[in-house]
């Protein structure tokens, strides 16, 4: 993706001594969205997620919305896209180093109405990043959910 395209991208990034294996199995089971991303109360998918692979996350404010995975590289990285009116809200995730793991987040909009989902969306993102990484690295060192 061009990143001149991008509006509004907001970044987060930690180290963990958590493994690569562990916080992956977090960020691609949707059932556990919930208990580190202050977002989403609940998301879901019919199959593992993949290429390709559609699902359904349910916001704490607000209706819920599809998304569909765009990019997928194995205990690397993947981004799905979220559809808004005129517009597109991309989420990355990607392990960055491994000596520590360094894992980061990016959140940005795409499409025509980017800079209006941008102001209305973009401060509770930025907020929410990193607070969201400590909370995804304190269950990965944990072992997981609970």
């Amino acid at each position: 993706m061009d990143e001149a395209r991008r509006v509004g991208q907001f970044i987060a990034e930690q180290s963990t001594t958590a493994s690569v294996p562990s916080i992956w199995h977090l960020w691609t089971d949707p059932d556990t969205w919930g208990a580190w991303d202050g977002g989403p109360i609940q998301a879901r998918a019919a199959t593992p997620l993949g290429p390709g692979v559609e699902g359904v996350v349910v916001p704490q404010a607000g209706p819920e919305a599809c998304f569909t995975i765009i990019n997928w590289q194995p205990q690397r990285s993947y981004r799905f896209a979220t559809r808004l009116p005129l517009a597109r809200l991309i989420v990355d995730r990607a392990v960055v180093g491994e000596c520590p793991v360094t894992i980061r987040h990016t959140v940005w909009f795409e499409g025509l109405l980017a800079p209006l989902w941008s102001a209305i969306l973009g401060p509770g993102f930025r907020r929410a990043l990193p607070s969201t990484l400590t909370r995804l690295v304190a269950l990965a060192e944990m072992g997981g959910p609970q």
